[in-house]
């Protein structure tokens, strides 16, 4: 079984030629999960955290605790935007389901990071840190992907994808038909690049 995160995943679909075969190489020799490497590990705990706890003020209590001049000069921003997006609204937590989806080798971890209650039902939170736009194809991929394997666990909660820098919360708005068929093309690609090399 080739195991990948969504975002490495979603790296791949994302590459065309060269850098597509790279991106594969980097999965295939990349190593163990090291969490020293995951550069937003801290933040995305402490928001989770947050919400559990149900106290937005939680998030002011991480700055203190980081030492990395990066990470000081990107979480702040992030903090303010979280923060923002949340305001006043009134959510109840509940534990996300994990998921993952799979076609032939490839095993893509979709876990979501927040599920959160309030009076119009049951929402499961992707969250994306990035200064980067998330693009079309990234939106909708990881929207479906969140359907198709959160959704039926849980069959009355939505999805979502926190786009964190923005303060914006995306949902799905129309079906994207075919959109399983290339998804399944790229798990083929990676299946058939990962065996030749």
């Amino acid at each position: 079984m080739i195991r990948v995160n969504l975002t490495t995943f979603l790296d791949i679909v994302g590459a065309a030629g060269t850098p597509k075969l790279t991106a594969v190489r980097r999965l295939k020799w990349r190593g163990e999960y090291n969490p020293a490497h995951d550069f937003w590990r801290p933040l995305r705990h402490m928001i989770v955290k947050a919400h559990q706890r149900e106290d937005v003020g939680l998030l002011d209590g991480l700055l203190p605790t980081i030492t990395d001049k990066k990470k000081l000069s990107n979480y702040p921003a992030r903090i303010q935007a979280h923060k923002r997006w949340w305001g006043k609204k009134d959510y109840e937590w509940f534990q996300p389901p994990e998921a993952e989806w799979r076609y032939r080798q490839v095993m893509v971890r979709v876990n979501p990071e927040l599920g959160l209650m309030d009076d119009s039902g049951r929402i499961v939170v992707k969250l994306y840190f990035k200064r980067e736009r998330l693009s079309k194809l990234r939106v909708d991929a990881i929207l479906h992907l969140l359907e198709t394997t959160v959704t039926p666990a849980g069959k009355d909660a939505r999805v979502g994808i926190l786009d964190v820098p923005r303060a914006r919360l995306i949902q799905p708005t129309v079906v994207k038909p075919g959109l399983e068929t290339a998804l399944r093309a790229e798990a083929a690609y990676i299946a058939t690049a990962w065996a030749e090399m």
